[in-house]
């Protein structure tokens, strides 16, 4: 078998209703990702913005 597995979600899917709960927090698990992040969800941009949020997050909880 090759290659990988790919799930993908019609445009608006994930940042029309999805993303709020992908990045609502479990606990002390913060999550960050491109999929999570407003602007640039599917590209490099978003997952560092959304890796500084998760951190703004995390600090804001301390």
């Amino acid at each position: 078998m090759k290659g990988a597995l790919f799930g993908g979600a019609v445009p608006g899917a994930i940042t029309g209703f999805w993303q709020q709960h992908l990045r609502a927090p479990l606990g002390n698990v913060f999550w960050a990702g491109t999929e999570t992040s407003d602007y640039w969800a599917g590209y490099m941009e978003g997952a560092v913005r959304s890796g500084l949020r998760a951190a703004r997050e995390v600090l804001e909880t301390r």
